[in-house]
């Protein structure tokens, strides 16, 4: 209408250009004494320009309504996140699975009790890796620890199959950390290799309980490509396809933004619909580095996924 003044939201002003000239002073400053009190300063700014505009953005809600000055909707990683084309639809379901279901491991899907050898990398150091190996053989039934003794990864996969192994675990040791995983499934593969991290030993757990040898449920989630699948089943094979219900052990994996989080918990059912759980440890975090076809070969192997020849987005992910 005529002689009516429309109110509208005043347009955010963008702090970096507003004290741009602050900010490349802060640059050239050599003193770190003066250059930390304007920094200070210049972050003081930023935060009384976002209450201010908070403010009025808040007043102009009141006056107009919700539609007019909409509540604005944060942005995320999980919102911004680009398409992946390896993404399984969702009419598909649980029917990938079949497709999935290579020769590899046949045998594990027809019942057979996986046997998993544990070593660690070359002359470990510190006594972190054996105590988190400790934690690791009880969580994987049917497994047990054996000493590298200065042989290369091959010689392990053929020692331990002829010893009736399903799997060999290497657990890299950095400086007296635990820092990377390979899985080696034998003896047609395929290999895996995993950086390690977060890891959280069973005593550092509180109220933690102490698994039994009964093979626990082992409890994927949120795997939505065909790899993340295929990732999904190699680390399933440390375990027995048919879990004895009886124990009431469950391992998830529970997969966000392609960090993959493994955690052993014991269930009890205190009533029709209560469920309780205790966590029974270790805690840790995986992230796929790459995905070899067959058993390890680290001059021929063939590669199904390799994080280091991907010129990736942050927003995009694989699993």
């Amino acid at each position: 209408m005529a002689g009516t003044k429309q109110v509208r939201a005043a347009k955010p002003t963008i702090w970096k250009d507003v004290h741009t000239e602050s900010i490349n002073k802060l640059a050239g400053i050599k003193n770190s004494e003066r250059k930390s009190g304007l920094r200070n300063a210049l972050i003081k700014d930023k935060k009384k320009e976002q209450r201010k505009q908070r403010k009025h953005r808040n007043e102009l809600r009141e006056k107009l309504g919700e539609e007019e000055v909409p509540k604005e909707v944060p942005k995320t990683i999980d919102d911004l996140r680009e398409a992946n084309d390896d993404a399984i639809p969702e009419d598909l379901g649980s029917d990938v699975d079949g497709e999935l279901a290579v020769d590899e491991y046949t045998d594990h899907r027809a019942g057979a009790t996986p046997k998993v050898f544990v070593t660690t990398s070359m002359h470990p150091k510190g006594r972190a890796v054996l105590r988190f190996i400790e934690d690791l053989l009880t969580v994987i039934p049917n497994s047990e620890y054996i000493k590298r003794r200065g042989h290369k990864v091959a010689e392990m996969c053929e020692m331990v199959e002829a010893k009736g192994a399903t799997d060999l675990v290497m657990i890299h040791v950095d400086r007296s950390v635990p820092t990377g995983m390979l899985i080696c499934h034998l003896p047609t593969g395929p290999t895996a290799w995993f950086k390690l991290d977060n890891i959280t030993l069973r005593k550092r757990i509180k109220n933690h309980g102490w698994p039994t040898q009964h093979a626990p449920e082992v409890l994927p989630q949120n795997f939505t490509t065909r790899l993340g699948r295929r990732v999904s089943q190699v680390l399933a094979g440390l375990w027995s396809a048919q879990p004895e219900v009886e124990g009431r052990q469950a391992v998830t994996v529970s997969n966000k933004r392609d960090f993959m989080f493994l955690r052993f918990h014991r269930y009890v059912f205190n009533g029709p619909e209560d469920v309780g759980i205790q966590e029974l440890g270790p805690r840790f975090t995986l992230k796929l580095r790459y995905l070899q076809t067959g058993p390890f070969d680290p001059i021929g192997g063939e590669f199904e996924w390799n994080s280091e020849q991907l010129a990736d987005s942050k927003r995009k992910f694989f699993l």
